[in-house]
């Protein structure tokens, strides 16, 4: 139960992005995101759609499923963040491939 809760919790501050819970988390500073990028990931005979933040010098990425929230709201979350932290401004850029209705 807590794996699955674990991939759930996305946490974006005026810091950086974070997945899970304290003790398990994986936080990228808005700083050291070098990449994010649309993946397609199959499991039992279906696919989804995820945008995947990848952090410098560092293996652990975030993953935040798309059809889990609406195409808006994580454009409208992804920009007030990169009005608080301007190098968020990259994740808000990789998300101009999502229009609110392909969630």
């Amino acid at each position: 139960m807590l794996a699955y809760m674990h991939n759930k919790t996305i946490r974006l501050d005026e810091v950086g992005i974070a997945q899970g819970f304290s003790v398990f988390k994986i936080f990228i500073p808005y700083d050291a995101v070098v990449e994010a990028r649309k993946e397609t990931r199959s499991l039992r005979g279906t696919s989804a759609v995820a945008l995947v933040v990848s952090g410098r010098n560092s293996p652990r990425r975030v993953t935040i499923p798309l059809a889990a929230f609406d195409g808006a709201e994580l454009h409208q979350a992804l920009s007030a963040a990169a009005i608080v932290a301007p190098e968020a401004g990259r994740l808000a850029d990789a998300l101009s491939w999502v229009s609110a209705d392909s969630c």
